[in-house]
C-alpha cells in the first residue's frame, strides 16, 4: 500500500474532522464520489484555514490522499479536483489568479460575441464522449493535449499562454487547421517538455504574460487574434456559460475558460484553463471540466458555473 502525507492530515493541513453541515455535505460528497471513483468508501476532512472565504476540504480513503473540494459561505461546492495533493500550492493556484482583467473584455476585429455567426471546426465524433445515471450527467472532449503550469512549465503566472496552447495543440492535430503549429505537438507536456515549453513561451511573448501578474484579458484576446487572423481563421470572446456549454455539447470543442479566482471577484484576478466538457451533478449543479494544469496531479478539475467569466472559443 502507498503511504503518503495524508496518514495524519493535520502534520501538513492542520485538519479536523468536519461537523459542518454532515448530512447536506455528505450528500453532496457522496454525488461527487459518483464522478471520482477513488472517493467512494472515503471520508473529509476540513481545514481550518480558508482560501477567499472558500473553505477546504481534504478526501481520503485507505490512509491515501485522493483530492479535495472547497465550500463557499453559501455551502455550495466551488471546486472538486480527484489525485494526490501533496502540497498547498496545488489548490493555490485556483484561488491566486494569474489572469488579470484590467479593461473589459476587448472585442478585437475579428472577435465576435454570437457564437452562431461563424462554423466551429469539425472534431471527429469519436472524441465526444457523454453517459448519464441518476447521479451524473457528464459531456466531454477527449484526446485534449495536457500541458502543465509552473514550476513543471517554464513561464511564471502562465496559465493563459499554456491553456491557449493546449487549444491550438489540439485544432492543429485534429482538425483541418494543421497550419497552425510548426509540426505537432505532443498530447502530454512530458512527452517533449522541450518542444512544448518553447511553444508556450512564444504564446507569452506574443500575449507580454507578466512574471507577477500574469496575462491581462485584453492582451489574451489581442494575441489569439494575430494568431488566428494570421492564419486566416476566427475566434469569439462570449460572456455566457451557456454558449461554452454550446462549445461542447452542441459543436463538441474545447474552449479556453477564465474563472473568477473565488466566488466573488477579488482584485480582478482570474485563472485560465482548457475547458474541455460540462457535467450536472446531483446536489452539487453544473461543473465546468477543466484541465488542471498540474503535473504532481494532472487530473480534470471540476469547478461550479458560479466562477465562470469568459471564454474564448475558434471558429473555421
Amino acid at each position: 500500500m502507498k503511504l503518503c502525507v495524508f496518514v495524519l492530515p493535520s502534520l501538513v493541513f492542520g485538519l479536523t474532522p468536519s461537523t459542518e453541515s454532515p448530512v447536506t455535505l455528505r450528500m453532496k460528497f457522496d454525488s461527487l464520489s459518483n464522478v471520482f471513483s477513488s472517493w467512494q468508501g472515503g471520508d473529509y476532512f476540513r481545514s481550518p484555514v480558508t482560501l477567499n472565504g472558500e473553505t477546504i476540504y481534504l478526501v481520503t480513503n485507505n490512509n491515501e490522499n485522493v483530492g479535495f473540494f472547497s465550500i463557499d459561505h453559501n455551502d455550495k461546492i466551488t471546486i472538486a479536483h480527484e489525485g494526490e495533493i501533496t502540497n498547498k500550492n496545488q489548490i493555490l493556484q485556483w484561488y491566486t489568479g494569474s489572469t488579470y482583467d484590467d479593461t473589459i473584455l476587448t472585442k478585437t476585429t475579428n472577435a465576435v460575441s454570437n457564437i452562431e455567426h461563424y462554423l466551429l471546426p469539425i472534431v471527429p465524433d469519436s472524441l465526444y464522449v457523454t453517459s448519464s445515471d441518476s447521479f451524473v450527467s457528464m459531456q466531454k472532449i477527449e484526446g485534449t493535449p495536457h500541458y502543465y503550469n509552473e514550476p513543471y512549465g517554464v513561464v511564471e503566472n502562465g496559465c493563459a499562454p499554456t491553456s491557449a496552447a493546449m487549444l491550438l495543440s489540439f485544432y492543429d492535430r485534429y482538425t483541418s487547421m494543421t497550419n497552425l503549429i510548426d509540426g505537432v505537438l505532443p498530447l502530454d507536456h512530458s512527452e517533449n517538455k522541450t518542444l512544448v515549453d518553447q511553444y508556450i513561451v512564444e504564446l507569452a511573448e506574443l500575449m507580454n504574460t507578466d512574471s507577477i501578474r500574469g496575462t491581462s484579458l485584453a492582451e489574451l484576446t489581442l494575441a489569439l487574434d494575430d494568431v488566428f487572423d494570421s492564419k486566416n481563421y476566427n475566434f469569439g470572446g462570449i460572456l455566457s456559460y451557456s454558449y461554452y456549454s454550446k462549445c461542447i455539447n452542441t459543436y463538441h470543442n474545447p474552449a479556453l475558460v477564465t474563472l473568477m479566482v473565488s466566488s466573488e471577484m477579488t482584485g480582478g484576478l482570474m485563472h485560465t484553463t482548457l475547458g474541455i466538457g460540462t457535467e450536472n451533478v446531483r446536489y452539487v449543479g453544473n461543473m465546468i471540466v477543466a484541465r488542471s494544469g498540474d503535473y504532481e496531479s494532472p487530473s480534470d478539475t471540476y469547478i461550479t458555473t458560479d466562477r465562470f467569466h469568459s471564454v474564448i472559443y475558434v471558429a473555421r
